[in-house]
């Protein structure tokens, strides 16, 4: 008998997303942890232009939604995020080596950085 089995995770929303493995209970033999999100029933077949959503009793098949576009205000949120993530690896170290040294050079390193990193994520 397997120790593992095949489940089938799906999103918040129903919509599947792949299959993952589920264990064995180590406490009762013959019985599968099933991760959360995850139906034990295989989806149907994969259709061009159709995605499978579990609807909590079976599995249907809708039409794939058509992407939409964010907002300028939200691809502002997006490259804030991206720009705070950098200044955070890459930057604020050079500027705290340049509180400690107080030197030109570092100075000049730590807004360079700044500089490089505002060219990497534009705002739109």
């Amino acid at each position: 008998m397997s120790t593992e089995k095949i489940a089938y995770q799906c999103d918040e929303n129903g919509y599947y997303l792949g299959e993952v493995v589920a264990d064995e209970s180590p406490l009762e033999p013959g019985v599968f942890l099933i991760p959360g999100g995850c139906v034990e029933r295989m989806p149907p077949e994969p259709v061009k232009g159709k995605i499978a959503r579990h609807t909590g009793k079976k599995w249907v098949m809708e039409d794939v939604p058509e992407p939409s576009t964010p907002s300028r205000e939200e691809l502002e949120q997006i490259v804030m995020a991206q720009r705070q993530s950098a200044y955070r690896l890459e930057s604020d170290p050079l500027y705290m080596e340049w509180q400690y040294d107080q030197t030109e050079e570092s100075e000049q390193a730590w807004r360079d950085k700044v500089a490089q990193i505002k060219g990497r994520y534009p705002l739109p």
